[in-house]
């Protein structure tokens, strides 16, 4: 009912629907809301965590790697960019034939 997306009114619906199973199973009312407010937390963090998530994708690429590099990479790493190393020698200059 929490994690999947169908509309308030069939929530509402699944909710009485598990909320009178369970007083119909003996489970006092005040545990099946302590659960529900649980998974509601639960939900809301997670959705909070991806939204952080999709906001710290950005990306730098350098060249090659050398000391001097390294240590401006380092800089980077306090901020919400990702590093990426990307090689000048590629397999396509491998595997392409010179001009002479």
């Amino acid at each position: 009912m929490i994690t999947m997306s169908i509309s308030e009114q069939a929530v509402k619906q699944e909710w009485n629907k598990i909320f009178i199973m369970a007083q119909n199973n003996g489970f006092p009312a005040h545990l099946i809301h302590g659960m529900k407010r649980q998974l509601m937390a639960k939900k809301e963090r997670t959705t909070q965590t991806q939204v952080m998530q999709q906001h710290n994708k950005n990306w730098i690429t350098f060249t090659y790697h050398s000391p001097s590099i390294h240590k401006v990479t380092n800089l980077f790493k306090r901020t919400n960019l990702k590093i990426a190393f990307q090689p000048t020698n590629t397999i396509y200059q491998q595997l392409s034939k010179k001009k002479q």
